[in-house]
């Protein structure tokens, strides 16, 4: 979704085994992408480097382990306050 409320893309159904990774590899997705876009995405779902084919950049919350940073913090606040503007009805 976008932030004016429509979707950007939708690719074929996938099934078995294939992971979310691959499905971004193989969708075509990658393919509508433009340099200066932005790919918003859960922490650990780690597509940077087809992104950075693109000229595109990843907005995740860091994965944060035992001892969190402010600085992490505040990153994962900030994603989580955009993602939560994109409802699915």
């Amino acid at each position: 979704m976008s932030p004016i409320e429509h979707f950007n893309f939708v690719s074929k159904l996938y099934s078995g085994s294939i992971s979310d990774k691959e499905i971004v590899n193989v969708s075509g997705f990658l393919d509508k992408l433009q340099p200066g876009d932005a790919v918003m995405a859960d922490k650990g779902f780690n597509i940077q480097h087809y992104l950075a084919l693109h000229e595109t950049v990843l907005i995740a919350p860091p994965i944060i382990r035992k001892n969190v940073s402010a600085r992490a913090s505040t990153a994962t606040r900030r994603v989580a306050t955009s993602r939560v503007h994109i409802v699915l009805s």
